[in-house]
């Protein structure tokens, strides 16, 4: 009898165990970037060294990363351009282009551009999701990133967190 009652015990312990894990998704916490985007993320990311990146605020943990870029439309008028008058269709063209890539971007359910790729980088092969926003005084290119054996993983994770972004 103790022994039944000991497997039911351990039994109801993995159920709940179980239960609690769920999907697997970690809980999203607001993250302020300080530049005029605000995004959800899980909590367990955190913001990493962007200096001589290239990006103007990266956020990773053990199984993901995001990183960010902004495009000031004050940077490009000191060159003569005015990006502010272009539209975030053809500033899709423009990151097309500029980043030699093949795949071309669709429309998220709420309307936002996304496009998603793999590359291989130092000897890895990457899964990217890339959405694109236009601010007040800024595109904003954000890259979610895994590892490729991970995308089935985390596609939805990434749609869902960039459902989250607001910028100024």
């Amino acid at each position: 009898m103790k022994k039944r009652i000991f497997l039911v015990a351990l039994v109801l312990a993995l159920v709940l165990v179980l239960a609690a894990c769920g999907s697997g998704e970690a809980k999203l916490a607001e993250v302020d970037t300080g530049l005029g985007l605000k995004l959800q993320l899980p909590e367990n990311m955190t913001a990493a060294d962007a200096d001589g990146t290239g990006f103007s605020a990266i956020y990773n943990n053990n199984a993901a990363a995001v990183s960010i870029v902004r495009e000031g439309y004050d940077d490009y008028a000191e060159m003569g351009m005015d990006i502010s008058a272009i539209t975030l269709e053809e500033y899709q063209e423009l990151v097309v282009e500029a980043n030699g890539l093949t795949e071309s971007f669709q429309s998220a359910p709420n309307g936002q551009p996304y496009i998603t790729y793999t590359r291989e980088a130092e000897g890895d092969t990457f899964f990217y999701y890339t959405t694109l926003r236009k601010g007040s005084d800024a595109f904003w290119i954000v890259n979610y990133n895994c590892f490729a054996d991970q995308q089935n993983t985390y596609l939805s994770q990434f749609e869902s967190w960039a459902e989250t972004i607001v910028v100024d």
